[in-house]
């Protein structure tokens, strides 16, 4: 099946991301707060670009793939509904939610946004399910599974994981969800373009 092709196309990205010291701080529960932040900040900066993103792809399309309409549609509204939450996390660890807003992102987080922008609007709009397969399926879920090592750290505030833990609880249905739709995906220029987007939006 599809799915289980697209995680043996990626292993190795995947096994890189899982080696950045980052992660491996993350996963241990060892961040300070301004490291949190930080990441806050960047998954703010990806996040308030869905809704556009995915209009975009929408409008593109085909005939043989309009069936996707409501799915992205309804992933989008997931994830936009938690965007304050992200704003309200960052103020509890001393952060500034106006500063957040007006900052401008990490170049490695705009190069990301750029290349999905591109890849939905010259090239493939499907290129955005290998997104949604790292950022949530990787990323996120990671980070909501080291959740509780975070906020056992007296750095990080213990009411700031509202974003990590709210959005974590709808995780595994996406989850199940985006496999049978990755399932349905037969076309091999729509395979491939999904494999080399989830490779790129790893590194």
């Amino acid at each position: 099946k599809f799915f289980d092709i697209l995680q043996l196309q990626t292993s190795r990205q995947h096994a890189d991301f899982l080696a950045l010291p980052f992660i491996k701080s993350m996963q241990e529960g060892n961040i300070t707060n301004a490291l949190y932040i930080s990441f806050l900040t960047q998954w703010y900066h990806i996040l308030k670009h869905t809704s556009p993103l995915i209009l975009n792809v929408q409008s593109r399309l085909t005939e043989e793939t309009e069936w996707l309409t409501d799915v992205i549609g309804e992933f989008t509204e997931q994830m936009v509904s938690h965007n304050e939450l992200i704003l309200n996390d960052i103020s509890v660890c001393g952060g500034d939610m106006d500063e957040v807003r007006h900052s401008k992102p990490h170049m490695a987080t705009e190069l990301m946004v750029s290349h999905a922008y591109d890849t939905v609007n010259r090239i493939n709009p499907l290129g955005i399910m290998g997104m949604h397969h790292v950022l949530e399926g990787a990323v996120l879920s990671l980070a909501h599974r080291s959740g509780n090592n975070i906020g056992a750290t007296p750095s990080v505030p213990k009411g700031a994981f509202t974003y990590l833990f709210s959005h974590g609880s709808l995780l595994q249905d996406n989850a199940d969800v985006f496999i049978g739709v990755m399932n349905r995906i037969d076309g091999s220029e729509d395979r491939n373009q999904i494999i080399h987007s989830a490779q790129v939006f790893y590194k």
